[in-house]
Formats: structure tokens, sequence, C-alpha cells
């Protein structure tokens, strides 16, 4: 099923469909595989991650839109220049075509990691046994730093706000 990318609609599920990621992950010097179905689920999980993910500026432009964007932020973009209520900005469409290509590429942002950072293990010979210690029950998410930069002047938080430093290399 096709994804739907009207902005603001009620029963959108996607920023961005699958010809413009084709058309982003191809300008980037990157590629896809698998078919078109293939390529919407992963926009579709793209989507979600930013919608979860993220703490954005400003508020959704209706009450009724499915998504968090569009958005009215009264102060504008990082140079001040204002956002269109009823557009998507480039740079979300972007990151969404980015989450996509890893998800495309086996890498699930939003896979569950209860364990967080490792502060002590323990391992016994006889009778085996093995305990390990976590500094925290928190959930960790990776930082990937490509949309980071991208979403960072429309967001208030996000994964970036955790303790932890993963780096996804890409390509």
């Amino acid at each position: 099923m096709a994804v739907t990318t009207t902005a603001g609609g009620a029963t959108s599920d996607a920023y961005i469909d699958a010809d413009e990621l084709s058309t982003y992950v191809t300008s980037v010097g990157l590629s896809l595989t698998g078919d078109t179905d293939a390529q919407e689920a992963n926009i579709r999980r793209a989507t979600q991650y930013l919608d979860r993910e993220y703490t954005w500026r400003g508020y959704r432009t209706n009450e009724t839109q499915a998504l968090k964007w569009p958005r009215v932020i009264s102060d504008g973009d990082e140079d001040g220049y204002s956002i269109d209520s009823d557009t998507i900005p480039q740079a979300i469409k972007d990151a969404c075509a980015e989450i996509a290509y890893l998800y495309n590429s086996g890498v699930d942002l939003l896979a569950v990691d209860t364990s967080g950072p490792v502060k002590r293990s323990k391992v016994k010979a006889g009778p085996v046994e093995s305990e390990t210690e976590y500094l925290s029950s928190k959930r960790i998410a990776p930082r990937v730093l490509i949309i980071d930069g991208l979403v960072e002047q429309y967001s208030l938080s996000g994964p970036r706000a955790a303790t932890s430093f993963v780096r996804w290399l890409r390509g």
C-alpha cells in the first residue's frame, strides 16, 4: 500500500514517498535494495522514528493531523526565516530519507535496548555464574549525527540528549 504524504492530513503516514527517497539516496551517492513496498515500509518506520524520538519546536498545524509535521513555529528557522505552516521542511524530509536508508541497510533505530551501559560485570567459573550490573535501566538511543544535524534547528530534544554515543557509518 502506498504511503500517504499529505501535509497535515488526518491519515498521513509518511513525510516522503518512495520517489523522494530514491532521489535523495541517489543524490548522496548511495543506493537502495528491495522493491517499492519494502522502501515504503522503511519510510513509515523512519517517520515513526522522527515522531517518537524528537520533541519538536512549535505546535502542530491542526489537531486532526496524524503526524507531528507540519508545525507552526513562530520564531522561524535558525536564521529567523518563516516556516510555512502547511509544508514539511526539506531538512525533515532529508532526515526521513536518511533514516529510511538505515532501515534499508538493516539498522533498526527503534529496536528496544533496555540494558544501558555496563557498570560492572562478574563471571564465576564453578559452578557457572554470570552477573551484570548496568549504570542505568533507561533506554539509550543511538545518535546518528547526520540526522541530528538535519533536524537540530527544529527540535527541542531527541536521541542526541542521550548519555551514550554510537557512531553509524553509512555507505
